[in-house]
């Protein structure tokens, strides 16, 4: 896994994020979060106040550490959307075999290469991101197309997918996904093209994905991403619902810097109103009121 990490760590500098491997752990900046970079089912300790110091140090611009990890069997209410057994159309509901069929019969799914993803998927994110009101989603085309270019050379740890329609060919979504070895692949970035979705393009695309992980590349488990805070979606109850994934309690640890820590402990009961005021501050009260529980 070592040799994973680093590469990712090649990556993300590539792509100018700013990492820092500590102690055999690759962590990164995400929504003003220290965040460690590895599969999910991973523990991510910072067990040194030292150590915590100087990431906080490092990472200026970040409010807090999230760390923790690893699958537990009690229930949590921090929780990774996973599936981990291969299924085949018959283990799926009939309602969704259904619309899975007719997802197939109306688009085709593929994986696809860099240079097809950077000309073509603009389109597609743009028509998804607009629907949003979270302004760290909002990038340029120019932007947008060059962090894609940036990913060639690492398709050993990145795939990116595409739904086409079937006839014309027309591009109406696509997928991200990170792989870590052959243990996890997290479908990171997932995109439709919202005047195509009665063509019950994320059914097929689900199906083939995790037809082709599971079944066929016999990875542990596919991971739709940790309990959604911010995000103004549905995907991963559709995906729980759909395609028998589960929500998989992971531990949890938060470390604020002292600032940050003394005004969440004075401020967190009147989250409900504060909330109101600013997204990422309800954000931020929910996590920790999650980290609480």
């Amino acid at each position: 896994m070592f040799s994973t990490m680093q590469r990712y760590k090649d990556l993300f500098q590539k792509l100018d994020y700013k990492t820092i491997l500590l102690n055999g752990v690759l962590w990164t900046e995400y929504q003003k979060m220290i965040v460690p970079v590895g599969p999910v089912f991973d523990k991510y300790e910072i067990p040194y106040a030292k150590q915590r110091a100087d990431l906080l140090r490092f990472f200026k611009e970040c409010v807090l550490m999230r760390a923790g990890g690893g699958f537990i069997d009690t229930p949590n209410a921090w929780y990774a959307v996973v599936c981990d057994r291969p299924f085949d159309l018959a283990d799926l509901s009939a309602n969704t075999r259904s619309k899975v069929r007719r997802g197939l019969k109306n688009c085709v799914v593929r994986r696809i290469d860099v240079k097809f993803m950077a000309e073509h998927a603009w389109s597609v994110f743009f028509s998804g991101v607009k629907r949003y009101k979270n302004d760290w989603l909002r990038v340029s085309e120019g932007q947008f197309r060059e962090s894609i270019i940036a990913t060639e050379g690492f398709e050993d740890i990145i795939h990116y997918w595409g739904v086409f329609e079937r006839g014309t060919g027309k591009f109406i979504a696509f997928v991200k996904n990170y792989l870590y070895d052959r243990t996890e692949i997290n479908y990171w970035t997932i995109r439709f093209h919202h005047d195509f979705l009665s063509l019950y393009s994320s059914y097929a695309l689900f199906y083939e994905m995790n037809r082709y992980y599971l079944d066929g590349e016999k990875f542990e488990y596919v991971n739709a991403g940790f309990r959604s805070l911010l995000h103004e979606t549905n995907i991963q109850e559709y995906l729980t619902e759909k395609f028998l994934f589960k929500k998989q309690p992971v531990g949890l640890e938060i470390f604020y810097r002292p600032f940050i820590g003394r005004c969440m402990s004075l401020t967190y009961p009147y989250r409900s109103l504060l909330g109101k005021l600013y997204q990422p501050l309800a954000a931020l009260y929910k996590l920790e009121e999650i980290n609480r529980a």
